[in-house]
Formats: C-alpha cells, structure tokens, sequence
C-alpha cells in the first residue's frame, strides 16, 4: 500500500523538472494568451467533501483521486484510483438503523453527498465536465462560489450560485462517460465548484475520476449587455395588464355581491386552530417564514413551536448562519430533532451562536 501511494504521489506531481517546465510553459501562455480565450484546468485541491468509501491513510476509493488529470478514464469498471462515495441504492434508507426522514424537505431537494472542488484560476465558467468511470448518473447538482479558496481575505458574503440541476437518474449501461451539462452563465468569476450527488437509482457505487472546469478569466463587455429579442405577440397586452384587468373585475365582483365583509384575517379566523397547523405542516420552512409576515393570525401560527418539533436546515446549508440561528431561536422551545448537516462551513455558524440556539 505505501509503494501504490507514492507511485500514486509521482503520477500526481511528477519531477522537478516536470513542474518547472510546466510553470513555465503556463506562465508563458498566460503572457500571450488574452483574458478572453477560454482556459481548461483541473481540479487542484479537494476542498471538502461529506463522505468517501475509502479511508483516511489510503488513496483508494477517496476523493483526493479527483484532484488532478485523469488516470482511469475513458476506460471503464471498478478503480481504486476513482473517487466513491460511500452510499448507492436505497438500502441505506431501508435497513432498521435509518433515521426517519424529516419533514418540511423541499421536493426539489435530492443530494445525499457532496464534494467541493478548488481550481488555480478563478474564471467565468463556460462549460463542466465530469468524466464517470463506472455507473454514471448519480450528479444531480452543480454550483459555483464566490469565495477564492486560496485567497486569505474572506468576503463579507459568500456567495453560492446554482449552475445546472437535475433528477436522480440511471443510464443504460455502466459504462464511462463524459457528462457536459449545459451550465448557466454567472457574473462573477469562480474556482470553487461543489458538485451534488444521489446514488438512490444506481445498483453499484460511482465512479469518478476528475472535472475539467472550462471558462474565461474576463467577460467581453458586448456579452454583459444582450439585446432581447422581441416578438410580434409581446406586442399585445402583457401579462401584468392582462392580470390587473381581471383582478379589478373579480374585486368588483365580490363589491357587489357583498363576500368582501368579513373579518380582518378572511375566513381563516372560522377554522379551527389545529386544522391550520396541519395545513401549514406541509409548508417548506422559507415559504413558512415568509408566510408569517401576511398577516397577524399567520404569524401566529407560523411561529408556535409546534411546527419547530423537528428541524431540518440542511437544504439550506448555503444561507445558514448565526443570524438565522438567532431568528428561529425563539420559536425551537419544543425542537426534539435538529439536522444542521453541511451547514457552518468557513465560520457561517460559531460556537456563539450554536449555543445560544441551544439555551432555548
């Protein structure tokens, strides 16, 4: 195993020489090469990851095996020298030991791992490739960064930009590919990519080997200002009027026919009390917070601590900080389960404030 490590270590690094010659062949073309030509790199530095199937002295089956150009790929099969996280099918959720799932789960949240990668050079992304080596499909997600990894001043925010999402899927067979999801354009340049996993549908673990980010180090300023293009039908009304006019017609029609006397809170103060906490039971926790400030009877309701029973913040983890701790403090009197998975990286949640949550 040592001998497999330091031929792994060769095969990454190379000699001095190799890297001197390398430097300089790319601090040469950086002279010559324009901001606008697109730049290909590789991944540099694992910067976090939520699990590997590998251990910690071994470089088999870990994520330190996407840092680097690939040694697998496009050939296919089980690798050691490939990335694996530790979860695949569904008997993980299955067997007795799994914890009940919480409620409140966005629909749309399907990550169950995750893996966060440092490039050399912050860019403006124009494409991501993944190169899968065996049972390809588990990326669902990809973001971008705002936060220079290497850089030793951090921003006052730090921002998370979703470039591509998509469903948990299964491909035919379990052969290599290379997946090149069509990403969106961002505003600021980047080189910390966090990709986003679900191995739920695939029958055997997957397999990466590593992620070319391609992309270039500044806009040209003809692509920041994009003309719309007009059609002959946005001619016509527009929704918004369209929307107005039948609003006006309907708040009209109540008028007349005398449904607008009622009370303050509309027909909600003729409901009883527990039916609409069931109600909101199944309202998402942003959609529940924004729901509070509608009025003073939903306030009420969206605050008691019943609906903070069990509380689940990982979907949020990018927007979780000391201050959302503090501003749901008061309402977690009665918490009895707390999921805080993947939130508090890069000093977002202190010792402070996590305590201060639990002195509720």
């Amino acid at each position: 195993m040592f001998y497999y490590i330091c031929l792994r270590r060769q095969a990454r690094t190379g000699t001095r020489g190799e890297i001197m010659n390398s430097r300089q062949a790319i601090e040469s073309n950086q002279r010559t090469l324009p901001h606008t030509v697109e730049v290909e790199q590789y991944v540099k530095e694992i910067v976090d990851f939520s699990s590997h199937y590998g251990s910690e002295n071994s470089m088999s089956y870990t994520m330190w095996n996407l840092a680097g150009m690939p040694n697998v790929y496009p050939s296919s099969g089980d690798f050691t020298q490939t990335a694996v996280f530790r979860m695949y099918g569904k008997w993980w959720e299955q067997c007795a030991s799994a914890p009940q799932p919480f409620r409140r789960t966005p629909d749309r949240f399907h990550s169950q791992d995750y893996v966060e990668l440092a490039f050399e050079d912050p860019v403006y992304p124009t494409s991501i490739d993944i190169l899968e080596t065996y049972h390809p499909g588990a990326v669902i997600r990809i973001l971008a960064c705002s936060l220079n990894p290497f850089s030793q001043n951090l921003p006052a925010e730090v921002r998370w930009e979703e470039l591509w999402s998509g469903e948990p899927s299964k491909m035919v067979t379990p052969q290599a590919r290379q997946f090149s999801p069509r990403i969106k354009q961002i505003n600021f340049p980047t080189n910390l990519i966090r990709l986003e996993v679900n191995s739920s549908l695939l029958e055997y673990y997957a397999e990466l080997d590593a992620v070319v980010l391609r992309g270039v180090k500044q806009r040209s300023l003809l692509s920041l200002y994009k003309m719309p293009l007009i059609d002959i039908n946005d001619l016509s009304d527009s929704d918004e009027e369209k929307d107005a006019y039948e609003a006006e017609r309907l708040h009209k029609q109540c008028r007349d026919t005398g449904i607008n006397e009622h009370t303050n809170n509309g027909y909600f103060d003729k409901l009883p009390y527990e039916l609409i906490q069931l109600l909101l039971d199944h309202v998402t926790l942003p959609d529940l917070c924004r729901l509070a400030q509608t009025c003073k009877l939903l306030y009420q309701h969206c605050c008691d601590p019943l609906q903070y029973i069990q509380l689940s913040l990982q979907p949020y983890w990018a927007r979780v900080n000391d201050s959302a701790l503090d501003h749901l403090q008061s309402r977690c009197t009665l918490i009895q389960r707390l999921n805080l998975s993947w939130s508090g990286n890069r000093g977002a949640i202190t010792l402070a404030g996590f305590c201060r949550l639990l002195l509720i």
